[in-house]
């Protein structure tokens, strides 16, 4: 199930209005984690999360692979295994959950 960006929390509808580091700001705020423990090198499993949903949302908004990795400090490609995790998140409890404090609803 795919959600359109124009259902995102505090978000503007078009990609202009904001930067990725805007956007990072708002997961971690959902989250109640700080941003710079989203850029750092730590394998925790919520922060792994946090940065999965962080990567499908910025992609949705049309930000290249590799633009969302320099925000976070990863490869393109661990951007890309990051957005199919969200993509198949009907599979994993947690990841669902933390999905859904970043979006309005999951229609």
């Amino acid at each position: 199930m795919k959600i359109h960006p124009y259902l995102y929390i505090g978000l503007p509808k078009t990609v202009s209005k904001f930067s990725l580091g805007t956007l990072l700001h708002h997961v971690a705020t959902k989250l109640n984690i700080e941003v710079k423990y989203l850029k750092s090198k730590s394998r925790d499993e919520r922060l792994v999360r946090a940065r999965a949903i962080y990567c499908y949302l910025a992609r949705e908004y049309n930000y290249s692979l590799k633009k969302i990795g320099n925000e976070i400090k990863r490869h393109h490609a661990t951007v890309l295994h990051a957005i199919k995790i969200v993509e198949n998140r009907d599979f994993d409890f947690k990841i669902k959950k933390d999905f859904e404090k970043c979006i309005i609803n999951g229609n």
